[in-house]
């Protein structure tokens, strides 16, 4: 069954898939170690990241326990990408 969704769905999905390659990638985590944890294959998460697909809440819950990302950053237009991944580096530095 195809659903077609409207404009803010499509934008919603492209802010996922935008954070999770951004967080995959800032934390040096390939599309197969990220698949594998949250359970998908490797193809399907390189479509979500392009927003050609979506993932389950279980999955985004799954993907945001794995890095860190706070659950409501897809939805908060307010939400500081740049400075998540800037202290989740620093962090890592300090460890």
């Amino acid at each position: 069954m195809n659903i077609e969704l409207s404009g803010s769905d499509f934008e919603l999905l492209q802010r996922m898939g935008y954070l999770i390659r951004r967080v995959r990638k800032a934390q040096r985590l390939t599309q197969v170690e990220v698949s594998k944890k949250i359970g998908i294959s490797q193809g399907a998460l390189s479509k979500v990241e392009t927003a050609k697909a979506e993932l389950s809440a279980l999955q985004w819950f799954r993907f945001c326990r794995l890095t860190g990302l706070p659950a409501d950053s897809v939805l908060n237009e307010h939400f500081e990408l740049d400075g998540f991944i800037s202290d989740m580096q620093s962090n890592e530095i300090s460890h």
